[in-house]
């Protein structure tokens, strides 16, 4: 049996944050992750986007961290060294209706206390974007927006967390969970933690994990979304992060610039039945289709270089007759008993959110100790990125000079990735494809990993000392070679 003082369950980007957090203090932490990798579910496919809190209800937790969380977002990536965009968003309407929910969401944001907040007329919109189709009537403008690479913020929380002492335990799933003389036992397959606390981050199982040890409160319901990627060429369409109030009743649509300077659109909505997949609809991606051609009617479509769904978490609180709510529940819900806290359904904006629901929890656990743990002294705050070859030739060629060797030999075209980011990639934890491809963007590009897989798949195999054979894509059965296959 292993003692630990906190037990963190689920290594998503709330997960990371977490640790890296409570790694501030003297503590055993540990972190169980059921799958191979870090920001493997649910954090993984998102818009990306870092809002500055005008959406959310004046006096709510999730109102005061997300105005706390877009402060303080440059100050967090200088420290984690994490690449973002500061874009602005515009809300566009066309009509009366979209009028008035504008005005709303601007006075909402004032009493939240957002600066920077601003009405434009249709003349103002399309001088910051030309593109747009005709019949804007006005925008909300929030200046002070950004976006981020999602995967690329939470394996930069897990690397400073790790690098702060908290232990990352891969492959374990937490399968019971039970009371032991003030404290819990967490099994999973493999051993048994003692925790005196335990944080549940678990995405789309937190609702079940924490019926194991109190009575049924809120019901995780998932929805699925459809995204579209659109190729870097297609960046010179869209300058700022775009999103509709339609007139009618109904989803508006929302255009990203990201990082790396794609378009991402989506998300759609669709009622899931049955456990959530990463299966897209066709019907959804005509909607995304459709309604980007509307916005941005001389965007090619043929520019589109990929596609893909996600599950996302919707919770409801339960009645006293176990039935859900009428409606999902709105602001963020933390529940806890005796030690164990779980953080349920956690929705947009969770990633904008994360680093301060994970200070958040961090000051309640502490508190919750008889007698307060001790400053861990030694904590830094700094980490470093993998260099990126594609950055550095933009803005700074000299320093590329000054890198090992494999930095100059380029595996992916399409992204400028080298071969010294793919190592330093698995080295500091990628065990699949897809697990270098978040660490650096190999395979993103307009070929979607047609020319470079094969050699990311091979440099995984040896600086893993495993047959190719055994190398997946994303973890589980999702070989990438046929058993058959010969292993160069």
């Amino acid at each position: 049996m292993e003692k630990v003082d906190v037990l963190i369950i689920g290594a998503g980007v709330l997960g990371c944050f977490a640790a890296r957090n409570l790694s501030r203090y003297k503590l055993d932490i540990a972190v169980l992750e059921q799958r191979e990798d870090v920001c493997t579910g649910i954090s993984k496919a998102n818009t990306g986007i870092i809002y500055q809190g005008y959406d959310q209800h004046p006096g709510s937790l999730k109102a005061s961290l997300c105005v706390r969380a877009s402060a303080g977002f440059q100050t967090l990536c200088e420290e984690l060294d994490v690449a973002y965009r500061k874009c602005g968003l515009l809300m566009t309407s066309f009509g009366p209706r979209g009028d008035r929910a504008l005005a709303g969401k601007k006075k909402q944001g004032e009493a939240n206390r957002v600066e920077g907040l601003r009405i434009l007329n249709a003349g103002e919109v399309y001088a910051l974007e030309p593109f747009l189709r005709g019949g804007i009537s006005h925008a909300l403008y929030a200046e002070n927006t950004f976006t981020v690479n999602p995967w690329e913020l939470g394996i930069a929380a897990f690397e400073n967390a790790r690098a702060n002492g908290a232990a990352f335990c891969f492959r374990e799933k937490a399968v019971n969970i039970e009371r032991d003389r003030g404290a819990f036992l967490v099994r999973t397959e493999a051993r048994t933690f003692r925790a005196s606390r335990v944080l549940c981050c678990a995405g789309m199982q937190a609702d079940r994990l924490w019926e194991t040890v109190g009575r049924p409160r809120i019901r995780i319901r998932p929805l699925a979304a459809d995204y579209l990627v659109f190729d870097t060429q297609a960046g010179k369409w869209l300058s700022h992060i775009l999103s509709v109030e339609p007139e009618e009743k109904g989803d508006g649509i929302t255009l990203v610039p990201t990082v790396d300077g794609n378009i991402l659109a989506g998300p759609t909505r669709r009622t899931v039945r049955g456990e959530p997949d990463a299966s897209t609809d066709a019907d959804g991606l005509r909607e995304l289709k459709k309604k980007t051609s509307e916005l941005l009617p001389g965007l090619p479509m043929d520019l589109i270089i990929r596609s893909f769904a996600s599950a996302r978490p919707n919770p409801y609180a339960l009645e006293e007759d176990g039935s859900l709510s009428n409606g999902s529940i709105l602001d963020f819900e933390i529940l806890e008993e005796d030690g164990f806290y779980a953080l349920v359904g956690i929705k947009t904006p969770g990633l904008t959110c994360a680093n301060e629901l994970g200070a958040y929890m961090t000051d309640r656990i502490i508190r919750s100790f008889e007698t307060a743990p001790e400053a861990n002294r030694a904590y830094d705050p700094i980490r470093k990125a993998i260099p990126r070859v594609s950055r550095l030739l933009e803005e700074d060629i000299g320093r590329l000079e000054e890198l090992p060797p494999p930095y100059r030999e380029i595996i992916c075209r399409c992204r400028n990735v080298s071969r010294g980011e793919v190592v330093e990639a698995i080295r500091r934890g990628a065990v699949t494809i897809d697990g270098v491809k978040r660490r650096t963007g190999a395979g993103m590009g307009r070929c979607q990993g047609g020319v470079c897989m094969e050699k990311i798949l091979h440099i995984l195999a040896e600086e893993k000392a495993m047959d190719p054979r055994q190398v997946t894509k994303d973890g589980g059965d999702s070989l990438v070679l046929a058993p058959s296959c010969g292993s160069r």
